[in-house]
């Protein structure tokens, strides 16, 4: 029984020791191998594919859009008309010819009577076909937060959903489009509403931000625009 309790004793001190090797040794490995992320090319695209809203290839822009609209509560069977619907906001868009994809992050307002008015953060995705000048478009959005009041009832709710269709004129740097839009008003705290409406838009391409990018020096992580830091 001793010699087998010396054994076992002899064999777990070893494999402690074998462990210990290991984890100690590991840092060593990986600073022999001298790894530079810098060194590394950036990853290659397959022939014919795009990279959905890059910052190297996207279009940037900022919209000014407003029109009119109509609406009803989810309980009423006719429509009334309300004042306006104006928003502000940025897009990117992607285009691979013909086909386009494109983001739209807005503040958006509605007036819909002197005594209902609705603020929201209105993110839209839509995409379309560029013929010549002429870019038909679909689009798909959501309310992601909505304040509103409603003839005294005050509501806060999230994700309403909205869907548009319509048609735009590029011509050089300006973009011009109409959209007809429906969208289910969601009021987590009283009646929701039904809301139709037309948008007309214009869009100015800007600049394309600078591109960020990540290195390491001997002082650590440091952040550069375009270019990489000098080492110390």
């Amino acid at each position: 029984m001793a010699t087998l309790g010396r054994q076992r004793l002899r064999t777990a001190t070893a494999l402690l020791a074998l462990g210990s090797a290991l984890v100690c040794n590991a840092p060593h490995a990986h600073a022999d191998e001298g790894l530079d992320v810098r060194s590394e090319p950036p990853p290659k695209l397959a022939p014919g594919s795009v990279k959905l809203f890059s910052t190297q290839s996207s279009t940037y822009g900022l919209t000014l859009a407003g029109g009119p609209l109509v609406y009803r509560s989810v309980h009423d069977a006719t429509f009334s008309n309300g004042v306006f619907e104006a928003r502000l906001g940025r897009t990117i868009t992607t285009a691979k010819y013909p086909f386009f994809l494109a983001g739209y992050r807005y503040i958006d307002v509605r007036m819909f009577d002197t005594k209902s008015y609705a603020l929201s953060v209105l993110h839209e995705i839509g995409g379309g076909v560029a013929l010549g000048p002429l870019e038909p478009e679909v689009r798909i959005g959501v309310h992601l937060i909505e304040l509103d009041v409603f003839r005294g009832s005050y509501n806060a709710s999230l994700f309403s959903p909205r869907v548009a269709a319509g048609a735009a004129l590029k011509l050089a740097k300006f973009r011009v489009d109409i959209l007809g839009y429906s969208e289910y008003l969601w009021r987590w705290f009283g009646a929701s509403y039904l809301s139709r409406g037309l948008i007309v838009g214009l869009t100015l391409d800007t600049p394309r931000p600078r591109q960020q990018m990540f290195t390491d020096d001997d002082a650590g992580l440091t952040q550069g625009s375009g270019s990489v830091a000098p080492s110390n």
